[in-house]
């Protein structure tokens, strides 16, 4: 993405990434947009980092168990009536099968498995997909792993669920 996306969006989800330490440019913006616009930032990561001290909701999830956060969240979305279903169905296929997934995923199983409460869970989807503009930082941390392919593949899930591509 550009910087004009980083200050058109209204939520950050910072998952597998330290942008205070490694992105410090990207990571001053991101401050300021939430200082002038008021734009959310939730973190998805184990450690305390300057990054998610900086956030509005901190998911320290345990190490390795971000598919089960992604797929919770996609779960409580669902469950909650907060994708676009217009979207979905011009833009996607086999979301019905992807969609069977995280809502065969009971939100407690996945509290467990990441060690998140699962108000926060909610939370942090809640704020992904009412907003009206949400953009996805994500680096190594969420890739380089045996199943980074599958971590990927979730996120891109969470966007399209709720037609936050292009905005």
């Amino acid at each position: 993405c550009s910087y004009a996306d980083l200050e058109a969006a209204d939520c950050v989800f910072v998952i597998g990434a330290n942008p205070a330490a490694a992105h410090p440019v990207l990571f001053g913006r991101l401050l300021e947009a939430r200082r002038t616009r008021g734009a959310k930032l939730v973190v998805a990561d184990p450690r305390i980092t300057e990054t998610a001290r900086s956030a509005d909701l901190h998911l320290a999830l345990r190490p390795g168990s971000d598919l089960y956060l992604l797929t919770a969240l996609l779960g409580v979305m669902l469950r909650d009536a907060l994708i676009d279903s217009d979207y979905i169905a011009a833009h996607t296929q086999g979301f019905a099968a992807v969609a069977a997934q995280a809502l065969a995923l009971p939100l407690a199983e996945a509290a467990r498995v990441t060690g998140l409460a699962a108000g926060d869970i909610e939370r942090a989807a809640r704020l992904f997909a009412r907003s009206p503009a949400t953009l996805s930082l994500w680096c190594q941390g969420l890739n380089q792993s045996s199943h980074g392919s599958d971590n990927s593949a979730a996120l891109i899930h969470l966007h399209l669920a709720t037609g936050q591509i292009g905005r």
